[in-house]
């Protein structure tokens, strides 16, 4: 039983680790491709501000949501590969579901807005997927197989890891850390906004 209640607290004390780390790396992604292209830029909890927004183009903007969402979807394959390693690394396990999880719900909820044409998106994927094609089909299409990968990857990571015999709710673990990934990138926005509205 102390070994159950251990892996417990262990997870979800590295979560609490890990998640804020994950965004910032998801941010820097963003971060990267602005100050690539000249466009100076300052990054706060859950979002990249243009210092010089005149120096932003359109091609500049679309080249920088890509760099959130493969930053976070590399963190995850490069954890899953390392866990393939190291099994029993329960850090790699936490790591690996935050950054798979992290982007299913925004690009759940961009879905809706992708059916649309308008060209405000409601997440990274969002975004892309719209100014990617004017094609409803083909939007929603990008955004299914983001999720479906995403998903996939989960599940890769669940079987990967090698949790202890004696530990029988491994899937309730799997669940319990993508919902608290889902509720925390939910609450960061709000969170973001308290902090740096000005």
């Amino acid at each position: 039983m102390k070994n159950i209640n251990n892996i417990w607290i262990k997870s979800i004390g590295i979560f609490l680790i890990l998640f804020p780390i994950s965004v910032f790396f998801h941010e820097i992604g963003h971060w990267i491709i602005y100050e690539l292209n000249g466009v100076d830029s300052w990054i706060s909890l859950q979002k990249v501000n243009p210092i010089n927004p005149d120096k932003l183009t359109d091609a500049i903007f679309l080249n920088s949501l890509f760099g959130g969402p493969i930053i976070t979807i590399l963190i995850a394959l490069i954890s899953y590969l390392f866990l393939r390693k190291y099994r029993n690394s329960i850090w790699l396990l936490v790591l690996g579901i935050i950054n798979a999880a992290f982007r299913i719900i925004p690009t759940t909820f961009g879905i809706f807005r992708a059916a649309r044409t308008d060209n405000l998106g409601f997440s990274d994927e969002g975004n892309i997927a719209l100014r990617l094609t004017d094609s409803v089909f083909l939007r929603l299409t990008i955004m299914l197989l983001y999720i479906t990968f995403c998903i996939f990857l989960i599940i890769r990571i669940y079987r990967t890891f090698k949790f202890p015999e004696n530990f029988k709710r491994r899937i309730l673990l799997i669940i319990t850390l993508c919902i608290l990934t889902v509720l925390i990138s939910m609450a960061y926005p709000i969170l973001d906004n308290l902090i740096f509205e000005f």
